[in-house]
Order: C-alpha cells, then structure tokens, then sequence
C-alpha cells in the first residue's frame, strides 16, 4: 500500500465543515441514544447481589452471592455490548455514509446494515479492547500504540464487511503505518475538544463525539488507498 501522509489540519477542516453541517443532529442523536443506553445498562445492574456479596462475612455463603453477582455482571455486559453495536456501530456507519456524500443528511437508514456486520463491529472492538490491555498491561505506551495502529479498523468492517476480522485489523495496522504520530495528535486533539465540549456545556461533549467521529473517518478514507481524495 503506497504511503499517505496525513495533513492534520485538512482533516480538521473536512471534519469541521461536516460538523457544522450535520454535527448537531448527530450530538442531539448521541444524547438520546447515551441516555437509553445508560438507562437500559444501569437499571439493570445487579446491585443487590453485590451489596450481598460485600457485606456477608461466610466464606460460602460470600462465593454463591459473589457468583451470582458475576453470573448477572457478565450478561449484562453481553447486553450492553449488543446495544452499543446497535447504536454506536450505526451512527458510525451513518458518519461514513455523510462524508463519503452516500447520505447528504442524518437518516436512520444507517442503522440498516447485516447481523454479520453488527456482529464483526463487536468482535474487532473486543479484539482491539484486548491487545490494547495486554498492551497498557505490559507499559503504557505499547497500549496506546496498539490502539492506534488498530483504530481504523471500526470503520474498515463497516465499509468493508465482507473482509474477515484478521484481514480487517491487518488494513488497519497496514493503513496507519508511518502515521502513528499524526493519528496520536488527531486522538489528543479529540480528547482535548471533549473535555472543552464538557467545560462548556454538558451537550457540547456530544458535539465533540460527531467531530471525533468525523475526523476518524476522514482520517480513514483519507489512507484508504482504494478510495479517492475526499
């Protein structure tokens, strides 16, 4: 694949000029959907049986509660999974669809895309949570490093679902070679107007995610080499 030097301050300027189109639509969207999410996950939480479990000093009777509690724990992760690909994985998909002009204003029909790549869009955002943990694990900088070179993959399954997980994170690790650098300040950058999004105005944070979103994914077709200069 040949080298793309990233120009930090064009993508900027083409994530902004999105933003300002469509980025308030898609903050107020993420606003709602955060708020189901949380409802959905929190009110679920099995905080009775940990409140047990903590305060119970019988060896056994401790591991049965603590079993059950993990038992809860663990399908409500699942749960929270699903629904995260359900949302985040289609607003994703939609911010795609924006920049490439596929879509030329918020619509739902994002959302309408095959199980398999609802279910792909899980299992590269659990592979990248797990190398980037035996990354960080191991030192910080490995962690961060790892989840750089495979940040593009959440969107490369999303263009490209018929592509297998293992060629998905491969073009990923291929697409960010020689711009880890780039990327990392496209990242800090992200965190920065997030927290600033924050300072302002609470919903100003969900502005700062469309922006994020959208400069993800003009950073990913900008490396794509088979699609042309947005």
């Amino acid at each position: 694949m040949e080298h793309v030097e990233l120009s930090i301050s064009q993508i900027l300027s083409k994530a902004w000029e999105l933003s300002k189109k469509h980025g308030f639509v898609i903050a107020a969207v993420l606003f709602v959907v955060t708020l189901i999410y949380q409802v959905i996950c929190l009110s679920d939480f099995p905080a009775h049986e940990y409140m047990n479990a903590i305060q119970h000093d019988d060896p056994e009777l401790l591991l049965a509660l603590y079993s059950g509690f993990l038992v809860k724990y663990i399908k409500l992760s699942l749960l929270c999974g699903i629904l995260y690909a359900l949302f985040f994985g289609g607003i994703l998909n939609i911010v795609l669809k924006l920049t490439k002009g596929e879509m030329h204003e918020f619509n739902l029909s994002g959302f309408k895309m095959p199980v398999q790549t609802y279910v792909n869009f899980i299992l590269i955002g659990i592979i990248i949570g797990i190398f980037s943990t035996i990354g960080t694990i191991m030192c910080i900088i490995p962690g961060i490093y790892v989840y750089i070179r495979l940040s593009l993959a959440m969107i490369h399954v999303l263009e490209h679902p018929e592509d297998g997980l293992s060629e998905t994170l491969k073009k990923s690790w291929n697409m960010t070679k020689g711009n880890f650098w780039n990327i990392f300040l496209l990242a800090l950058l992200y965190v920065l107007f997030y927290y600033l999004g924050i300072f302002c105005c609470c919903i100003g944070a969900f502005f700062s995610m469309a922006l994020g979103s959208f400069m993800i994914v003009v950073t990913y077709l900008t490396l794509d080499s088979h699609k042309e200069t947005i």
